[in-house]
């Protein structure tokens, strides 16, 4: 099924990578329909963003590093962008983010929400031909999965306190 928008909305930090990409590639008119799939990554990194950026009595050096982490996801080319967080959601940079000493301790569900992307990107390298990738990701993030590893994350976070 092809994207029926002439154009792409959103904001840089937030938006899913595969969009990102899509916009390198199509930069006129998408070719990725934009699906639920994609929200639920955006709210990884609306979350993830929040955990940097919501605190504003921070230490200058803190201040700093959240900001160049930041940065990473809003400037340079649409490819760029993507790259710097595939980084973040399939690499190890997630432990390396700078967050703030009140939210820090929230990294195990963000971590735990990272494998639900993480598990579908697996998902869609391993697919058989003749299956979209759109078709495996709707397969692999679903509802009931990102709430299912928020609550056993919330828990792991309960049990820590």
């Amino acid at each position: 099924m092809e994207a029926t928008a002439k154009h792409r909305t959103g904001t840089l930090p937030f938006m899913s990578i595969r969009l990102l990409e899509d916009m390198c590639v199509n930069p006129k008119s998408p070719g990725v329909m934009h699906e639920l799939h994609h929200d639920y990554e955006s709210l990884f990194w609306v979350a993830t963003w929040c955990t940097m950026k919501t605190e504003r009595d921070i230490a200058p050096k803190l201040k700093e590093q959240v900001q160049t982490a930041v940065t990473k996801w809003e400037t340079g080319s649409y490819q760029t962008i993507a790259w710097n967080k595939k980084d973040v959601l399939f690499g190890s940079e997630l432990k390396n983010l700078p967050m703030t000493p009140r939210f820090d301790r929230l990294r195990p569900v963000l971590r735990s929400l990272s494998e639900v992307f993480f598990d579908a990107h697996r998902a869609v390298v391993r697919a058989d031909i003749g299956r979209s990738d759109a078709e495996v990701l709707r397969e692999w993030i679903t509802h009931s999965k990102i709430k299912d590893m928020i609550a056993k994350a919330k828990a792991s976070v309960g049990n820590q306190a």
